[in-house]
């Protein structure tokens, strides 16, 4: 099927479904159907998502037929370097490991926040140790972090450097500076390191659970048809292991990058054209 036709069967399916979803709303009352305002917007959450699935699709269809027999849906991860967000960062981003017994307000990056306000920072939050983490603690570093742009990724690991849990840096900042800081951070953080099943309670404040988790030797397909089932973001582990995450795919981004077109690179290459901030 030619490009051309493929957006026309998009652009019909997607304008029938519009229309059916209107009609829906102005008519099912006179046929005594009741459709609640809360029904209506999940239908047209679902339609919304759905019609973003297509476009996902095209887009993939299009880049498979410049980039040879095998096309971007066979691609792997670690090859199409430009899906994925990697950590930390660009070059020279500041990769913060931090521990449940550092004293915070020792950190180099919260005694001199100016040093980094043009760095890139992934921080690492690992459990084990001699104590567990405090919220107090970590409101004053997310309070810290909120003054750097640069604040980009949040990693949760267990006491064997073990991957358990993310979150973007907007979601850390607007989640765990407010009035109820301290709150947040035990239920979506400290929870999280007693019990790395509570993980699952991340994607509801936009991060990712312990098991929202994509190998980089995946194909480009596979990213796809987890997030058709329902999956906003992925960490990718190198080789498939939970000792090393290397990026994140999501899906905003991966739709911005199959519609400009994707450049076959590696995951090993340097970052260096990307904004600061970026993938906000």
């Amino acid at each position: 099927m030619g490009a051309m036709r493929r957006i026309a069967v998009a652009a019909t399916v997607g304008t029938l479904a519009g229309v059916l979803l209107a009609s829906a709303y102005l008519f099912a009352p006179r046929a005594g159907i009741s459709l609640s305002p809360a029904l209506i917007m999940v239908i047209a959450a679902a339609t919304a998502f759905g019609s973003a699935v297509s476009v996902m699709l095209l887009s993939f269809g299009r880049a498979a037929e410049k980039t040879g027999p095998a096309g971007i849906m066979t691609m792997q991860l670690k090859r199409a370097a430009s899906l994925v967000e990697k950590f930390p960062g660009r070059d020279g981003a500041l990769d913060l490991t931090v521990r449940a017994d550092q004293k915070i307000d020792q950190l180099e990056v919260v005694k001199n926040p100016d040093s980094y306000k043009a760095k890139d920072i992934t921080v690492r939050l690992k459990g084990g140790g001699s104590g567990k983490f405090n919220p107090i603690d970590l409101v004053q570093l997310f309070r810290s972090l909120n003054q750097q742009p640069g604040f980009i990724h949040l990693l949760l690991l267990d006491k064997n450097d073990e991957y358990i849990g993310y979150l973007p840096g907007f979601a850390a900042k607007r989640e765990f500076t407010t009035g109820n800081a301290e709150s947040a951070v035990a239920k979506y953080l400290v929870r999280v390191f007693e019990d790395d099943s509570q993980s699952a309670m991340l994607p509801l404040i936009d991060g990712a659970g312990k098991f929202d988790i994509i190998s980089d030797e995946a194909k480009v397909s596979d990213v796809l048809a987890k997030m058709a089932g329902g999956f906003r973001r992925l960490v990718v582990l190198k080789n498939g292991y939970h000792r090393r995450p290397v990026g994140l795919v999501n899906f905003n981004d991966l739709m911005m990058g199959t519609i400009k077109g994707v450049a076959p690179a590696s995951l090993d290459q340097p970052t260096g054209s990307l904004p600061i901030g970026a993938y906000r």
